[in-house]
Order: structure tokens, then C-alpha cells, then sequence
């Protein structure tokens, strides 16, 4: 009988991808509605990304020094996750000097 394993959020990529999809939908939702507390709440949103895929990255790279098995697929996770780094800043740039 085969055991059915269950993989802990940090070998999955929800938290970045779903960092840079509510990311894009307020820039998008900015760059539509011009609606003025975007930007703040878009600010906000910033921190608490920062600090989510902090907590991820370091559960990556945690488990990447611990488990060498995959290390090609952990580097990949690592890649994913840093990519939002200039995303961000972008979109920021985007805001606050380009659709302002």
C-alpha cells in the first residue's frame, strides 16, 4: 500500500506567486481606477509581503542546507522567491512616478 505524502508549505511556491499576484491586481486596480488609498493600502501590502516571503525564504533555505536530496528544485524555490524583490520594486517605481 502506498503512503500518501503531504508536502509542507515551503516546497510549494504559493507564497511568492501569490505575493506577486495580489501585487499586480492592486497595481492594476491603481493604474484602472486611480482610486487615491491604493497606494497606502499597496504600501501596506509591500510590509506584509516583505515579511512573508522572508519567512519563507528562510524555511527554503533552511531546508536546503538540511536536505540535499533536491537541491536543484530548493535553488529553484530560492530563484522564485527573490524574484519579487525587483517585481516590487518596479511596480513601486511604476506608482509612484509613472501612473501618479
Amino acid at each position: 500500500m502506498e503512503e500518501i505524502v503531504k508536502n509542507p508549505f515551503y516546497q510549494k511556491n504559493y507564497i511568492p506567486i501569490l505575493s506577486f499576484t495580489i501585487g499586480t491586481i492592486l497595481l492594476l486596480l491603481y493604474a484602472i481606477t486611480k482610486i487615491d488609498f491604493l497606494p497606502l493600502i499597496g504600501l501596506f501590502y509591500v510590509y506584509f509581503a516583505l515579511f512573508a516571503n522572508s519567512c519563507y525564504l528562510l524555511a527554503v533555505v533552511t531546508q536546503h542546507f538540511i536536505e540535499k536530496r533536491n537541491s536543484q528544485e530548493t535553488l529553484t524555490r530560492i530563484g522564485i522567491t527573490l524574484c519579487n524583490i525587483p517585481i516590487t520594486l518596479f511596480y513601486m517605481y511604476l506608482v509612484f512616478n509613472v501612473i501618479h
